[in-house]
């Protein structure tokens, strides 16, 4: 698991780029759950927390 950078001492350029990309990631592993729940129903009751 990736963490992002927080504190304002690793307020850098690589570090916003690397903080971006990985939260794309997130949001498309979040969109592509939300596919495979409406594509199989019995998926539904299934609780996926992406940390």
């Amino acid at each position: 698991m990736c963490k992002l950078y927080f504190r304002p001492e690793k307020d850098t350029e690589e570090n916003t780029i690397y903080n971006y990309n990985i939260s794309k990631v997130h949001i498309q592993s979040e969109h592509f759950i939300g596919y495979l729940k409406g594509t199989w129903q019995s998926l539904q009751g299934l609780h996926v927390h992406l940390d």
